[in-house]
């Protein structure tokens, strides 16, 4: 019985382990941490436009959980709009260029390396993967990168789910990746206002229960 016990709970154990989050960070990050970031728009031709945004919005979203400054994202998208770089054009200009011509310490790049999606009658497989790259503004270096991906299986497609957008069925997957990925970037050092101000709303919520 006992060692029956034992077998059971390592097979939960390695159950509920997820994948480890392939990255990189460079040694001194913590030292140089970027506070002003432009997150770009999101690669990746495979998966559609509705989840690049998605993508996009969540790792925006991540990085302000993080207490990093942001560029709002229309404000990137006027800037190279105005600057005549679109999608693709990007892409072939170093980092270094595109962080200073956004005004921002760094630049996030967010690829989609993988998107696999399989329907069968009232079953859906789905398999997504992505790539995360931090580039300080200057030198142009790579600080930080990580690669994540989450695949389910037999997701049940019953009348209420196929009423739904497609992506309501996979953006708490996309979800999952961006909070694997971003699980290995330290957050930018708290300012003893944002202390305050978190102490502070604590309070106020705690008065109103």
């Amino acid at each position: 019985m006992h060692k029956l016990l034992i077998t059971v709970l390592i097979v939960i154990n390695i159950l509920g382990c997820g994948p480890a989050v392939s990255h990189k960070i460079v040694k001194d990050y913590t030292s140089r941490i970027p506070k002003y970031i432009a997150v770009l728009p999101v690669r990746g031709e495979k998966a559609e436009s509705d989840a690049r945004y998605l993508f996009r919005v969540m790792t925006h979203e991540k990085l302000s959980q993080l207490n990093y400054k942001l560029m709002p994202m229309e404000g990137v998208d006027d800037v190279l709009t105005k600057a005549n770089i679109g999608r693709k054009e990007f892409l072939n200009k170093p980092p270094a260029e595109m962080a200073n011509l956004l005004g921002a310490d760094a630049v996030v790049y967010v690829t989609i390396t993988d998107w696999d999606t399989d329907f069968f009658l009232t079953y859906a497989s789905i398999e997504i993967e992505a790539r995360f790259e931090m580039y300080a503004a200057g030198t142009g270096e790579r600080v930080w990168a990580a690669e994540y991906g989450h695949k389910e299986s037999g997701i049940s497609l019953d009348r209420e789910t196929l009423k739904l957008k497609i992506t309501k069925i996979y953006e708490p997957m996309v979800q999952k990746v961006v909070d694997g990925a971003f699980s290995t970037l330290p957050g930018y050092p708290e300012t003893v206002k944002d202390i305050k101000d978190k102490k502070t709303k604590k309070r106020y919520f705690e008065w109103l229960q």
